[in-house]
């Protein structure tokens, strides 16, 4: 709280990071992230919108973050880690470890259906598809993929448009909504300029369902 507070007071024009959140965050009537809409967060599109997301451990109704102004997010009991690592958490975002394409783009279509398998679990999870090539040198395919792209600026500059290409993108991106990737600003192929169009896309659609 007293990081944010201190925040608070840093101001451009006027202006602090918490004036660029527009929904009411807490309490009675207000909107719950997965119901928050881009039309409400930027008024229409006219306006710069924020969501603030932190690490929160309070679950008190009683103890409101400072300000009102962090998004509850809904947190489920996840025992896919075992027990271990048993734990709630607010997001489901898994990791693919490798450097090889067809394996990637194999788990990325598995998590997905996993996900759509058990929807009443995770609808109101922040979800994210984590689509990142990894180093890898522990076999001989892993050294040849890991000597062909030899950085991870050229391998996400390979690999992002072919994520955006891959069948059923539009359909992924519903499941999980966001997208998460290596240097998202990288122009080969006009992957920046496409997924872009594709997202305001969803999220146009999203406001007029």
């Amino acid at each position: 709280d007293n990081f944010f507070a201190a925040l608070s007071l840093i101001k451009v024009e006027g202006r602090s990071f918490f004036d660029y959140v527009p929904y009411k965050t807490i309490g009675v009537d207000a909107t719950p992230l997965w119901e928050l809409r881009y039309n409400e967060l930027t008024d229409s599109g006219t306006k710069s919108g924020l969501v603030i997301l932190c690490k929160d451990d309070r679950n008190d109704d009683n103890e409101i973050p400072f300000g009102s102004k962090f998004t509850q997010i809904y947190r489920y009991y996840d025992e896919t880690f075992g027990d271990y690592r048993e734990q709630y958490t607010p997001i489901r975002s898994l990791w693919l470890n490798t450097n090889s394409n067809a394996e990637l783009f194999d788990g990325v279509d598995k998590e997905a259906e996993f996900i759509k398998e058990n929807w009443s679990k995770y609808s109101k999870m922040v979800r994210v598809n984590q689509s990142q090539k990894t180093m890898q040198l522990g076999s001989a395919k892993g050294f040849l993929n890991t000597a062909i792209d030899w950085s991870l600026l050229n391998a996400a500059e390979n690999l992002n448009p072919k994520l955006l290409a891959h069948e059923g993108f539009a359909e992924r991106l519903a499941v999980m909504p966001i997208f998460q990737v290596d240097f998202v600003n990288s122009s080969k192929k006009d992957f920046n300029n496409k997924v872009n169009a594709v997202i305001l896309d969803f999220n146009n659609k999203l406001c007029a369902a």
